[in-house]
């Protein structure tokens, strides 16, 4: 007896509280686990094992920012620092778009967010937000049969990481040298309080971070030297007085330099490791690192689909 086909997951949904969550690129669906209980008995060295509390793995997800949609201003809480609750739904769906299998993600709660790096020399890359979460409650169910449907925009193809601008770099680091420029990955804790009445905690925001911030430069045009000596003052010389944390900000272009889609903007920055790159026989261009402390970081969209 022939088997019933299989369904692949190339096509898929989102809805971020009951509205299209936007197109994805990947989507990482949350595990059911249990605690696992050890108790170590003697004489025989033999581990005995029992069940403990239920809980749910994070959920991954990676779009591109033209195609966000609901899913944006879930983004864009985390770097405002105003994140909230809300519910989401992932489905599958078969060759013929019609939905077949769901999860519901109740109680839903931002943890990161994450930006491709901006950098010059990868010519094929799309700029892509990577988003993590977690869900107070997990169910699965069949899907509706309904089918899919959607607008995808030709908007998110100028969304290209080797295509920028720095404004302001600290220090009078020339911008025409920075080839690389590493955004900054906001993390938000989750507190779970328990009950012994329930068996689900109660989830809850705690601090929120930013962190990551890094550029990479030339040699060429002044740069290492600007940023050796900037370094020095502020690490080495210790001159690192609140006078010294400054905002700066990239603007992020199209394929034909000229328009400005979207801007990256970092508040109260300051150098926290400076690397003049690693030396290799018949390598590549030399390139030195500088790593910034980030209090705040922000992302203005001006193309959008």
């Amino acid at each position: 007896m022939a088997l019933a086909k299989a369904t692949g997951h190339g096509n898929f949904y989102c809805q971020i509280n009951g509205e299209a969550g936007g197109y994805l690129e990947s989507f990482t669906a949350p595990t059911i686990e249990i605690q696992k209980i050890e108790a170590n008995n003697g004489p025989d060295f033999q581990v005995k094992y029992g069940g403990g509390r239920v809980q749910f793995g994070k959920i991954k997800l990676v779009t591109n920012i033209s195609e966000a949609n609901a899913l944006w201003e879930l983004i864009d809480s985390v770097m405002k620092k105003n994140c909230r609750e809300f519910e989401a739904v992932f489905g599958v769906a078969d060759q013929n778009y019609k939905s077949i299998r769901e999860v519901d993600m109740i109680g839903c709660l931002m943890e990161s967010v994450s930006f491709s790096a901006l950098d010059a020399k990868e010519a094929k890359s799309l700029m892509k937000v990577t988003c993590e979460f977690v869900a107070s409650n997990v169910k699965y169910r069949n899907g509706t049969g309904t089918v899919i449907k959607g607008n995808l925009s030709s908007k998110a193809k100028g969304w290209q990481v080797p295509y920028f601008d720095a404004i302001g770099v600290p220090g009078g680091i020339p911008p025409q040298c920075i080839s690389k420029i590493d955004l900054p990955k906001h993390t938000v804790k989750i507190i779970d309080e328990h009950h012994g009445q329930f068996r689900l905690p109660t989830r809850n925001f705690g601090a929120y971070k930013c962190e990551g911030l890094k550029i990479t430069g030339s040699y060429a045009s002044g740069g290492f030297e600007a940023a050796r000596d900037y370094a020095v003052k502020l690490m080495y010389d210790g001159v690192l007085q609140e006078s010294e944390f400054m905002d700066w900000s990239v603007n992020v272009k199209d394929p034909s330099h000229k328009n400005v889609i979207g801007e990256f903007s970092f508040i109260q920055t300051a150098c926290s490791k400076f690397s003049m790159g690693e030396a290799k026989g018949n390598g590549d261009l030399a390139q030195w690192d500088m790593e910034f402390m980030c209090e705040e970081s922000y992302c203005k969209i001006n193309q959008k689909a």
